[in-house]
């Protein structure tokens, strides 16, 4: 009897576990239904939606980390969306579509894909080496590229990569181990073969036929070299062969290396339509003219706004250099005021004791000229003259003390020696003239004669100056602070 309640009780137990598990999915399934009823009203799950938000987004950066969401928000992601991103968020991507778009004019490139280009304009180091340090001999790494260069299209190679043989490790997928290759107009001297071209294909032989191919606005190709015979250059730069990126998107020029010798046969036979004909029915993937008008269009109807942003970033980053500059201005400008302090002290102004009846009077003299000199406030604002000014209460001794310390203000950098020098003269010049300017409020507690012990940084108390103004000489200072605006 006591093993049947035990078994009794165990299978009471499973049959409410079960009935919690049966709950659980229940919930779990609504809760389900429920999330994916919500996604299609929501961000990256609804195409409307989703393309409505993304033509928000101005920066290149943003946009590209959103693109490896899902599949929806990439195809999502149109060429006039990219264009306005890159150009509006200024810099090196508004940089790289200005030197872009005298391809797509000239229709030298296929127009790059969305993705392509957004990928290209977030690209920070060299697509093709990752500007590494390789087994040519070079200790330091290429420089790495800032943005697209205007000669070859929506590629981010280093000059390296660009102009040298790279070593197999970079250049093992290449048809070539340069990325550019250079078009010979004549042989080589010393009878050196020059590479594979057939003596019917000789510049010689076929010189009007390579002049028209060279000169047309669809090729890229550009001159490099001494002047031969006939007025031209002696090599022709050319992309060396058809490329593709990891995607399998075409990103050469329509013309290479490779595509010379094909295009002379073609244009030497009879009836030929010529370079453009070609172009359209023999380079594989070109773009259609629909596509390279949105381009120009997007980029006519942004240039003027992205060079207004780029003016702003600009402006903006000389005014934080110029405040940054001001602020180290008046950290030093503040050490030598303190270097100056140390040197007002009764072992290095012992000389002018004499002028002092007893020694109590000169050592409250010194400690009123290092309490003087502390009378600073800083001044931030970039397009002021001083980056330190006196505020003493009392115009007259502010006015002589930034004329004693101004070279002092203006290039803050002195040595021991000239501190000393300084320290010297001011406290000379306190004896001398400026105690009988009139009284000093900030050295003094309100309505006392006593010497304040507080001298917090920058924040001396709301005084009335006792001396003239600058504008009115003779007539004494009023406060009329409350009838400014």
């Amino acid at each position: 009897m006591k093993y049947d309640s035990k078994w009794r009780y165990f299978f009471i137990f499973l049959k409410i576990l079960s009935l919690t598990f049966r709950m659980l999915s229940i919930n779990y399934d609504s809760r389900l239904f429920v999330t994916e009823e919500e996604n299609v009203y929501s961000f990256g799950h609804n195409e409307d939606i989703t393309q409505h938000v993304l033509g928000y987004i101005k920066d290149p950066k943003i946009l590209f980390n959103l693109s490896q969401v899902n599949k929806l928000i990439r195809n999502t992601i149109s060429i006039e969306m990219v264009i306005t991103a890159c150009m509006m968020s200024g810099g090196r991507t508004l940089q790289s579509m200005i030197n872009l778009q005298p391809s797509i004019r000239r229709k030298i490139i296929r127009v790059p894909s969305a993705l392509r280009l957004l990928y290209v304009c977030n690209l920070n180091r060299c697509e093709f080496c990752g500007n590494e340090q390789t087994k040519t001999g070079h200790v330091k790494r290429n420089a790495k590229p800032r943005y697209i260069r205007e000669a070859w299209g929506c590629v981010f190679p280093c000059w390296t990569c660009l102009t040298k043989i790279r070593d197999s490790s970079i250049s093992q997928n290449w048809r070539y181990p340069c990325l550019t290759r250079a078009w010979h107009r004549q042989p080589l001297p010393n009878g050196k073969k020059l590479y594979d071209r057939e003596p019917e294909m000789n510049y010689e032989n076929n010189q009007q036929i390579y002049n028209h191919i060279f000169s047309h606005p669809q090729v890229a190709s550009y001159v490099y070299g001494d002047q031969i015979n006939d007025g031209a250059n002696g090599w022709e730069i050319l992309w060396s062969f058809p490329m593709k990126d990891k995607f399998g998107e075409y990103i050469s020029p329509l013309i290479t290396y490779e595509d010379i010798d094909p295009l002379v046969r073609y244009l030497k036979t009879p009836h030929n339509l010529g370079v453009s004909h070609y172009l359209k029915h023999n380079i594989p993937v070109t773009s259609s003219t629909t596509e390279y008008e949105t381009f120009i269009n997007t980029f006519n109807v942004m240039v003027a706004k992205g060079c207004i942003t780029q003016q702003r970033q600009k402006n903006e980053r000389l005014q934080q250099i110029n405040f940054h500059r001001r602020v180290n201005k008046i950290e030093r400008a503040v050490q030598s005021i303190a270097l100056i302090i140390r040197y007002v002290n009764r072992q290095y102004l012992e000389p002018l004791r004499r002028n002092f009846i007893s020694r109590t009077s000169y050592e409250d003299v010194v400690l009123l000229v290092q309490r003087l000199l502390l009378c600073y406030s800083e001044v931030h604002q970039v397009h002021r003259k001083h980056c330190i000014e006196y505020n003493t209460g009392n115009y007259d001794v502010d006015r002589q003390l930034m004329h004693l310390l101004e070279s002092v203000i203006l290039k803050p950098n002195i040595t021991k020696s000239e501190a000393q020098k300084y320290a010297i003269k001011v406290f000379k010049s306190w004896i001398e003239t400026m105690w009988a300017q009139g009284f000093v409020c900030a050295l003094y507690e309100e309505n006392t004669v006593n010497l304040r012990n507080d001298f917090q940084l920058n924040r001396w108390p709301t005084i009335r100056r006792q001396a003239s103004s600058r504008h009115h000489l003779g007539r004494r200072w009023r406060d009329t602070h409350e009838r400014r605006t």
